[in-house]
């Protein structure tokens, strides 16, 4: 398992409801998976450099609290290849670590002149292997 820490601020909350917005979790999972991504070593540059991207296909999230200020820890873990789709299962914990959202992301690889879906480079396979949570 993957795991980041990341300080919510006032700039984080939505100013009526004075906690964090739905869509600015997806934001924090967005961020921890990067940070993933480049803890095994394909970071974005280097599927940029190779003619690819690594692009979200579907979002099943569940909102279970609200997110306020304080150190939160993200998390990715399950991650599974089949085929050309690439499925993590994540998590945002709040200071008390209580589940505040939990959300498993499919993803696939798109190669950037074709504008198609591809399978899965082979260099990512290996670090996803070795580095999977």
């Amino acid at each position: 398992m993957f795991s980041i820490s990341y300080t919510i601020d006032e700039s984080w909350l939505d100013p009526i409801h004075k906690h964090v917005h739905h869509a600015k979790c997806l934001e924090l999972l967005e961020m921890a998976r990067i940070a993933y991504l480049e803890s095994i070593g394909c970071s974005y540059n280097v599927m940029l450099e190779r003619g690819d991207a690594l692009v979200i296909v579907s979002v099943d999230a569940r909102y279970k609290r609200e997110l306020k200020r304080g150190v939160v820890q993200v998390r990715c873990s399950q991650i599974a290849v089949e085929n050309r789709v690439v499925r993590i299962r994540q998590d945002i914990q709040n200071v008390r670590e209580k589940t505040v959202m939990e959300a498993t992301i499919e993803l696939t690889f798109m190669n950037l002149e074709t504008r198609r879906s591809m399978v899965p480079p082979n260099d990512f396979l290996r670090a996803v292997s070795h580095g999977a949570g």
